[in-house]
């Protein structure tokens, strides 16, 4: 076992431990603090959305629509099909040129289940998830701006999710830019919403974060803003993401990707965080994240501020509370 992982625990019995690497670099991709094996691949999934947006700025093509900091937050969403988050998404479809039939991902449950963080004592009268199509697909402002990407480009539309189309090659170069390796290293295979998704090293991806945090590029600085202005739609109820960036407004960004994967930047010291859950555990990601943060004593009062997602419940059939997920061991710096 790493010297720090996440466990869960059931009542006061350890059941199991999901065994993390993780890296704390500068935007010049220096390592100022790991564990694990922060040289191995990380599939970045959706954590990659952040930095695929950077395409889509760059082509021209959504300052040719028009595209506000809301519309950009959804670009960068993993949202749960909230129907106020499908509202906007559609919208921003259509001005991109699509339709419904023009995109590639399909439908799926929402992730409010899977990836939000639930207590016995909780409703779902706030929230009003959006019907299942792929429209509400969580990814639908990304496949949005790829689509107006092939438009502004003159590009074909249909086929745009496949590998070998310049609209993916644009967000692989995108990628690999942020993260400093050649665009030939960057491993590709497809992600769960049909487009193509990129494997680099952990360290790599936090140095991506890094650079987001930090501004690198314009292009850089107005993802970071969109995505801090707007945290309520780039994931949304009970999702870590917005809870994270809600409770220090301005001094991170967070993005969870599929698969056990999860980005952060602290624009203020200039820092990437990336983590990666071996077993592919996306709760234990999250915790993970925290405990990283708390460890080197980054973000004030986290403790209290998200204690729900700190020590996350696990909960039995009935909704009672029978044990917790918690991140054990600890992270220094070099």
């Amino acid at each position: 076992m790493s010297s720090f992982c996440v466990r869960a625990v059931r009542g006061t019995l350890p059941e199991s431990h999901h065994e993390i690497s993780a890296a704390v670099v500068d935007p010049g991709g220096r390592i100022l603090a790991a564990v694990g094996a922060p040289d191995r691949m990380a599939i970045m999934r959706s954590a990659a959305k952040p930095f695929q947006a950077l395409a889509a700025i760059e082509s021209g093509a959504l300052e040719a629509i028009g595209c506000s900091e809301l519309d950009l937050a959804l670009i960068c969403a993993s949202h749960n099909s909230e129907q106020y988050q499908v509202d906007g998404a559609v919208s921003l479809l259509h001005r991109c040129g699509g339709g419904e039939a023009d995109l590639a991902c399909g439908a799926h449950p929402s992730l409010l289940r899977s990836l939000g963080y639930y207590a016995p004592d909780e409703a779902d009268d706030e929230v009003v998830l959006a019907p299942r199509s792929p429209l509400a697909n969580n990814c639908v402002g990304k496949h949005s701006a790829m689509i107006a990407t092939a438009r502004h480009l003159g590009l074909p539309v249909d086929g745009y999710h496949r590998e070998g189309h310049p609209v993916q090659v644009g967000c692989r170069d995108a990628v690999a830019r942020a993260c400093g390796v050649p665009p030939d290293r960057v491993r590709e295979a497809v992600d769960g919403c049909a487009v193509r998704c990129f494997g680099v090293p952990v360290t790599a991806m936090a140095r991506a974060y890094a650079r987001l945090g930090a501004a690198a590029s314009e292009p850089e600085r107005v993802v970071r803003d969109a995505m801090t202005a707007h945290p309520a739609y780039v994931a949304g109820h009970r999702r870590l993401c917005t809870r994270l960036m809600a409770a220090y407004p301005g001094a991170v960004v967070a993005k969870v990707g599929a698969g056990g994967v999860y980005g952060a930047a602290l624009p203020e010291p200039g820092l990437g965080i990336a983590i990666r859950v071996h077993d592919g555990n996306t709760v234990a990601a999250g915790v993970a994240l925290l405990g990283v943060l708390a460890s080197l004593d980054l973000l004030p009062g986290l403790g209290d501020r998200l204690s729900r997602y700190v020590r996350p419940a696990i909960l039995n059939t009935r909704g009672h509370v029978v044990g917790h997920y918690e991140a054990a061991g600890s992270i220094a710096w070099k």
